[in-house]
């Protein structure tokens, strides 16, 4: 697993590249912690676009951080889920947790806009 954090405004964008395995997970949720906690990201756009493999403890971590984002009065989103993510995205129906981008530059206007979450 790869991380790449880039900020365009207000809104940064979080992009997770490769396979996001169990191994992972701890290391992704202590980084996604720290984004909120220390480093005071309020709004984010999760790029899941270069994803090749995802665990569901991963989907976790991310709707975690989704709720701290918000607690902090912040949002998120996911940006360009490939088909895999897509499939899980259904089955776990993370619609009800993230609104969906195709890229970021939407995500990122979304956001920086005060789109609303999902209930």
């Amino acid at each position: 697993m790869q991380i790449r954090l880039r900020r365009a405004g207000d809104v940064h964008v979080l992009a997770l590249c490769g396979r996001v395995t169990i191994e992972d997970v701890d290391e992704l949720d202590a980084y996604l912690r720290d984004l909120v906690s220390t480093r005071g990201v309020r709004r984010a756009a999760l790029d899941l676009s270069e994803v090749t493999h995802i665990v569901s403890a991963t989907v976790g971590s991310l709707i975690g951080f989704r709720e701290r984002l918000v607690e902090a009065g912040g949002a998120a989103c996911l940006v360009a889920p490939n088909r895999a993510i897509e499939r899980i995205s259904r089955m776990m129906d993370l619609g009800r947790f993230f609104e969906t981008h195709a890229d970021a530059e939407t995500a990122i206007r979304a956001l920086a806009g005060g789109h609303p979450q999902p209930a």
